[in-house]
């Protein structure tokens, strides 16, 4: 109801509204978690729905001077909306598929969904050395959004955070669904299939990993296409700061694409009138206050990351010393740009053809262009956003990541992907908007985009016996730690305790799960030196170091040099030096 009487208070669509209130609505749940009342979400959910529709019923009334029936009127002619119902359609649709998809992915297990598990468990924030989590002080917008679906359903699905991911990606498409006056029935259906198209296209790991990544993605085309838009009215000013807002929100590296986004605003937009400077003052406060408001939130926390700024480290002792793999990895990453299929299908597409793409499009949009000047400085801030974007990337991997992570150019389509799929989302959008002589286009780059598709991926994921097969070790690693963790955690044990674990030997697959299956507590394990037993004065600093309140042995642990049982819990006694049955 709020999206439709906004859209009858801003003379727009129902599919123009809808992502503006959803972004209004993560940025009041971000709000409500700083401050800590993220408890009563769906109270706060609905109270937000309610005003918000009573607000504008009573704008409507008063200011316009409309009556019940008239709005009722209108808000039926602004369901009529085929974009609005494509939308609906897919998120049903995707949200049945995902229904059997479980984690399994490195990150998701030591961040987003292990915050998201513990923000279920303990119904609040997760915090400072509370927080299970290694990356404390990563952007939880998108977390947060999980959180009252939780409560909704009344509990800790992870299924569930796939379909809103799903549910976010196609709420930033809707400009490809949605058919604008003067468009073409044949370029408005081919613009429809690429929209559902497009996040197939980027990254492979969209499927699999709860990673922001693929969202910041559309979030950031989602703005370039708003910046274009023609009609500059109020709301095209009201609905890009919540964009922006939300987007800096969803991780750090977004500050760069809402800076991108922001100078591109000032380039199409700018002009001497006292309502430009104050939209633009209002965009610009807006990103940098939220955004300092969340690094001031970890500060007061003490949320940390175990990341670290090589670089920042050697400027402060006076020198700047480039490691040695330096040259081979800036080779590998220019390479990757031409030649990296992004959606890891043998044919996908890369950087530089998603680039090739938007540029091509862009041309033709310029040839009937009525603001070429703007246009063409506009172009230049996303080119000169694209090289920033790339220099910040080739940075992080020398000199954050550590040396495999460079060498082997990690996460490099999920990373690339959020500049360049942004530009070809961008680039398709005004494509299909405009009338082309040569409508052979549509289907040969239609034939081009059903080539590249990872087909194959896509039924490992989305198909559930597809993704058993695939998964089906590290599904059942997963239960078996859960069944083993349920049976030795005792009642009295509360959120936030620290355990340490002592196992046998490194194994990544449980080292990764086991923080994750024993949320809502903070997990280290240790294991012996490799072919030989358990060191009981190793245990024991261990246990005082990282300030344990439980001990377990797990049961693959052999040769105990004291009399430890395996598959149980001891207490640590800090004064005694001790463990305690």
């Amino acid at each position: 109801m709020l999206t439709l009487l906004s859209a009858v208070f801003f003379r727009r669509k129902a599919e123009d509204t809808l992502p503006a209130v959803v972004f209004l609505l993560m940025i009041l749940i971000y709000m409500a978690g700083i401050l800590g009342v993220i408890a009563h979400v769906l109270e706060l959910t609905a109270l937000y729905f309610i005003s918000g529709s009573i607000f504008f019923a009573c704008l409507l009334k008063l200011g316009r001077k409309m009556t019940y029936v008239d709005m009722a009127g209108l808000c039926l002619q602004r369901i009529k909306s085929a974009g609005l119902w494509i939308y609906l359609f897919l998120c049903i649709f995707f949200t049945v598929c995902t229904l059997h998809l479980r984690v399994t992915n490195w990150d998701d297990l030591h961040y987003w969904a292990i915050f998201s598990r513990n923000m279920a468990a303990i119904n609040g924030v997760p915090a400072g050395d509370m927080a299970s989590s290694l990356y404390r002080d990563y952007f939880p917008i998108v977390q947060y959004l999980y959180f009252p679906v939780f409560k909704l359903i009344g509990a800790y699905r992870e299924s569930v955070m796939f379909a809103v991911d799903f549910w976010l990606i196609f709420l930033a498409l809707l400009p490809m669904f949605a058919r604008r006056e003067g468009q073409t029935a044949y370029s408005w259906c081919f613009s429809v299939i690429w929209g559902i198209a497009l996040p197939f296209l980027c990254s492979f790991q969209m499927l699999h990993c709860l990673g922001v990544d693929i969202i910041m993605t559309f979030f950031f085309g989602l703005g370039i296409v708003w910046i274009y838009d023609e009609e500059r009215d109020l709301f095209y000013h009201i609905r890009l700061i919540l964009l922006t807002t939300a987007l800096t929100l969803t991780k750090t590296t977004a500050l760069i694409f809402s800076a991108v986004l922001i100078g591109l605003y000032f380039v199409k937009n700018i002009r001497r009138s006292w309502g430009f400077l104050a939209s633009f003052l209002i965009l610009s406060l807006s990103n940098g206050c939220f955004y300092i408001s969340w690094k001031a939130f970890c500060r007061i926390r003490g949320n940390t990351t175990y990341l670290s700024d090589n670089l920042s480290a050697n400027i402060s002792q006076g020198a700047i010393a480039f490691p040695d793999y330096t040259g081979d990895t800036i080779r590998k990453f220019l390479k990757a740009l031409f030649t990296f299929p992004l959606n890891g299908s043998g044919i996908g597409l890369s950087a530089a053809a998603m680039l090739l793409i938007m540029l091509s499009c862009y041309i033709l949009y310029l040839r009937g262009s009525r603001e070429k000047t703007r246009d063409i400085l506009s172009l230049t801030v996303l080119m000169l956003g694209m090289v920033g974007y790339l220099l910040v990337l080739v940075y992080i991997y020398l000199f954050v990541f550590d040396p495999w992570e460079a060498e082997s150019l990690s996460s490099f389509d999920r990373y690339i992907t959020t500049y360049f799929g942004a530009l070809l989302y961008f680039g398709l959008f005004i494509l299909c908007r405009l009338s082309l002589k040569a409508k052979l286009v549509y289907p040969v780059l239609t034939a081009l985009f059903m080539l590249t598709v990872n087909y194959g991926y896509i039924g490992e994921t989305l198909l559930p016996s597809g993704f058993e097969k695939a998964n089906r070790e590290a599904l059942m690693r997963q239960d078996a730690i859960e069944d083993e963790l349920k049976s030795v955690f005792s009642e009295d044990m509360h959120y936030g305790d620290h355990i340490l674990y002592v196992d046998s030997e490194y194994n990544m697959e449980r080292s990764k799960m086991i923080p994750y299956c024993s949320v809502p507590y903070v997990v280290r394990i240790i294991w012996p030196e490799k072919g030989e037993g358990v060191d009981p004065d190793h245990v024991l600093s261990e246990a005082d170091r990282f300030q344990a309140k439980y001990v377990i042995f797990l049961d693959s642990v052999k040769d105990l040099e004291k009399d430890w049982d395996t598959d149980r819990l001891y207490r640590y006694d800090r004064d005694a030096h001790s463990l305690l049955e």
